[in-house]
């Protein structure tokens, strides 16, 4: 430990408590990276942009038709996968109809698989999308007119 010089200001000031410096040069909490879409360990995570819509989501049964529609909000989107907090569960390896509602009259339609669905935090799930063509589905073309 460095000494202080000897001056009248100095004496009464006792020495910085130990590991001041570290805590000094730490990054300000602004800065982290503690949001919802930092990698965690083990888990692959989806690159894209950050993309902020509604969504209507339908997971496809064993007979792929559309079964209960539920609301979800977008998070990232890429030209291959869609990622999206929901608060329903969705099994990995399930094909999945989404309805992006953006500013014009019509959603857009995408459909996918889930490559991946894990637990948030407050009881929602993020939910990763492999981003799939349209299948020629007369059901899921129904399920896409409908609004």
């Amino acid at each position: 430990m460095a000494t202080r010089p000897s001056s009248p200001g100095f004496s009464s000031i006792p020495p910085p408590p130990a590991g001041f410096e570290a805590a000094s040069r730490a990054t300000p909490f602004e800065a982290r990276s503690d949001s919802t879409e930092a990698s965690r360990p083990g888990a692959p995570r989806a690159k894209g942009h950050p993309f902020s819509a509604e969504l209507d989501v339908s997971e496809l049964d064993d007979r792929d038709r559309p079964a209960s529609t539920w609301s979800a909000r977008a998070r990232l989107l890429s030209r291959s996968s869609l990622v999206f907090l929901s608060r329903r569960m969705c099994y990995t390896g399930r094909y999945v109809a989404v309805k992006v509602h953006l500013v014009d009259a019509s959603p857009v339609p995408l459909f996918g698989r889930v490559a991946s669905c894990d637990y948030e935090a407050e009881g929602r799930y993020r939910v990763e999308l492999e981003l799939l063509p349209l299948p020629p589905s007369e059901m899921l073309r129904e399920w896409y007119a409908n609004q």
